[in-house]
């Protein structure tokens, strides 16, 4: 009962979300059309999944122009530094 209770206040305080995998770049760990959530109570840290929203663009292949679409990756650098 208290889980039941903990997550419908996570889900009404957003802080909880369920997303659907809309690409198979996270794959094999969350596949295409998998259904996950994400809790955004801290700071996210290198080689974390990150969520993020957007207008697509001409690079994002099958998607609607002009609405948004969510994204999902694995951190890789943090602001400041450099990709090789």
């Amino acid at each position: 009962m208290i889980v039941f209770v903990i997550f419908t206040v996570a889900r009404l305080a957003n802080a909880l979300q369920f997303y659907r995998c809309s690409t198979a770049a996270m794959s094999p760990p969350i596949n295409m059309n998998n259904l996950f959530f994400s809790a955004n109570l801290a700071k996210p840290k290198r080689n974390e999944i990150v969520i993020f929203k957007r207008k697509p663009d001409m690079y994002d292949g099958d998607t609607i122009p002009g609405h948004t679409v969510t994204f999902n990756y694995r951190l890789i650098a943090m602001g400041g530094e450099k990709l090789q």
